[in-house]
Order: structure tokens, then C-alpha cells, then sequence
């Protein structure tokens, strides 16, 4: 399973359903993903395990900012 796959999978089981990735137009382009808004951004914000997908003393650093 990919990262972009996990991010989705989690993403989807705190029940944001309107989030996806979107493939690049050309081969190896940027990726585009569906903004979130309101109530949404706050559930990532507030339960996204971002120490599953970064490890270290950068995930704990981005939890601090989050509070």
C-alpha cells in the first residue's frame, strides 16, 4: 500500500469523505488533493495520526503547533 493509499484509508476512517488524491496530468507531475473546509480541517487537525506517517522529533513538533 502506498503512503498516498494510507493517508486516504485514514483520512476515510474519521469519517472525511470527500478527500482524494488527484493523479498528475503528466507523468510524474504534482499530485493535487481536495482542499478541506470547516468542520472537516478541524477532525484532521485534531486526530490525524501524523507520528504513523512521520517519525520523530518532526512529528512531535508538528503536533506542538497543532495546540
Amino acid at each position: 500500500m502506498t503512503i498516498r493509499e494510507r493517508i486516504e484509508l485514514v483520512i476515510h476512517s474519521l469519517g472525511i469523505n470527500v478527500f482524494k488524491f488527484k493523479e498528475p496530468e503528466i507523468p510524474k507531475g504534482k499530485w493535487h488533493w481536495t482542499s478541506l473546509m470547516g468542520l472537516d480541517k478541524l477532525v484532521i487537525l485534531e486526530n490525524f495520526p501524523i507520528n504513523s506517517f512521520i517519525p520523530g522529533s518532526i512529528s512531535n513538533w508538528l503536533i506542538k503547533l497543532q495546540l
